[in-house]
């Protein structure tokens, strides 16, 4: 990836990267204003969409929590693991996140979820 522009004429569904961050193989992660791309210098660019599960929209944190990626978009959290073909929506992570952390007691999020807290 290094010395590699990425925009929408290499694969990206927006020019807006919001959040980044390096996957379990050494892939880059970003969320963009139109959904979630996975960057690999080794192979093509891979978007992640309705076909997977991630309704459009925009992505605004991207977090490892063990062998998973948690993405934050609106309305939810939704988590793949490393045998999974799709996202999946997290149940109960309904609102709207600002920061998601993996911790040793778990994953961390702050934001605003379905109590208002």
């Amino acid at each position: 990836i290094r010395d590699s522009v990425y925009d929408v004429s290499s694969g990206l569904p927006s020019n807006v990267v919001v959040t980044l961050r390096v996957g379990r193989e050494g892939e880059l992660w970003a969320g963009t204003g139109g959904g979630v791309v996975s960057l690999n210098p080794n192979s093509q660019t891979a978007l992640f969409d309705e076909r997977v599960g991630l309704p459009r929209g925009s992505y605004r944190r991207l977090a490892k929590f063990g062998d998973a990626i948690v993405v934050a978009g609106e309305p939810s959290l939704y988590t793949r693991g490393p045998n999974d073909d799709v996202f999946r929506v997290m149940p109960g992570t309904t609102g709207r996140w600002q920061e998601l952390r993996e911790t040793p007691a778990g994953l961390l999020l702050a934001g605003r979820g379905d109590s208002g807290a």
